[in-house]
């Protein structure tokens, strides 16, 4: 088993915990971990169809359908009523057993409820093992943009199984593979070297808990630099800034990691033309991507995305703070207004 670490909250630190088979004895690692205290349990229903295991009679809980749609102040309301009704305390414990959307809406509410409670998350997609459960970020959406509504609240622990990922469809797969590639080329080096070298056999569980490690040791590195995304964090959104504005364009049909992946490619664009990165770098990035079956796509008239892009969390004082690859395994954070964030594109 692999543990890592992770504070800089002012908080008790997030402890994660990485090995196949880590939920297999899902009831007692429960049971052992509440110690007679109260839980509740917020699942992905299609999670607990392909993993009956994960199902808890034993535990007040609701099942939901996972993905974007799930991240609503509406369906926030939906799971704070049903925690009230099943008569939790401060000292009660929210599990989340999802992908990165459940676990964005779990957060916001274990942050909410009784002003803040404890959180485990259990993430059962590769994206929100190597992302999204770890680092305190939570969120939902609105009409207007993505995670425009949100909080800081860590888990106390993360449990990321694995043997959970067998599941998964191609498609969430491949999109969990965009954050692993972003964090590869705009964090971790020693990732960059490791995916460089050959495409690995992630559904091995031994080389796939390796991967989930270095990513997150990379995320964590910057997040308790900077919990609160004031400064280097800010680095951990290298594509999303486009990416997410692609996602609300498209309403959410196209998958989070494949929207990143193009604005990863845009990021190239733009940093090779701002001299930030070396062309031999910048053909390395791109062939990385490409070597995941990654490339870049038609991008829409990015005047039709002004409105998101103006929306970004990420703009400061009418400027975005916008995420460019410096190097293989390297970024770096450039502050431009929409219109030369735009314009450069067909400059």
């Amino acid at each position: 088993m692999k543990t890592l670490e992770c504070g800089g909250f002012g908080m008790r630190e997030s402890r994660i915990y990485i090995a196949s088979g880590l939920c297999q004895d899902f009831a007692a690692r429960i049971a052992g971990t509440l110690a007679g205290q109260r839980g509740f349990l917020l699942i992905d229903a299609k999670v607990e169809a392909l993993h009956p295991h994960l199902k808890l009679e034993s535990l007040p809980g609701l099942s939901l359908a996972g993905g974007e749609a799930c991240k609503t102040l509406q369906v926030a309301d939906r799971v704070l009523s049903a925690m009230a009704a099943a008569d939790l305390d401060r000292d009660s414990t929210l599990i989340v057993v999802g992908g990165g959307s459940l676990g964005d809406l779990g957060g916001l509410v274990a942050s909410l409820f009784l002003r803040g409670i404890d959180l485990i998350q259990v993430p059962s997609s590769l994206l929100s093992m190597v992302d999204s459960s770890v680092g305190g970020k939570t969120a939902v959406n609105l009409k207007e943009g993505k995670n425009l509504v949100g909080t800081f609240w860590p888990a106390k622990e993360v449990w990321i199984d694995t043997d959970l990922v067998s599941s998964l469809s191609a498609t969430e797969f491949r999109s969990g593979m965009g954050e692993v590639l972003k964090i590869a080329i705009g964090l971790c080096p020693e990732l960059f070297a490791l995916l460089s070298a050959g495409i690995p056999d992630l559904h091995d569980s031994s080389r796939l808990a390796e991967i989930i490690a270095l990513s997150l040791s990379a995320k964590i590195s910057v997040v308790e630099d900077d919990p609160r995304e004031l400064g280097s964090r800010r680095l951990l959104n290298l594509g999303h800034s486009l990416g997410h504005a692609l996602e609300c364009a498209s309403n959410f049909t196209t998958p989070h990691g494949e929207a990143v992946v193009q604005g990863i490619f845009y990021a190239l664009d733009l940093s090779e033309k701002l001299g930030e990165i070396t062309s031999a770098d910048a053909t390395a990035c791109r062939s990385l991507l490409r070597s995941f079956g990654y490339d870049a796509a038609k991008l829409p008239d990015l005047e039709e995305l002004r409105g998101y892009l103006q929306r970004d969390k990420k703009m400061r004082a009418g400027q975005l703070g916008a995420v460019l690859p410096s190097g293989r395994g390297q970024s770096l954070v450039r502050s431009m207004s929409i219109d030369e964030f735009i314009g450069l594109a067909s400059a």
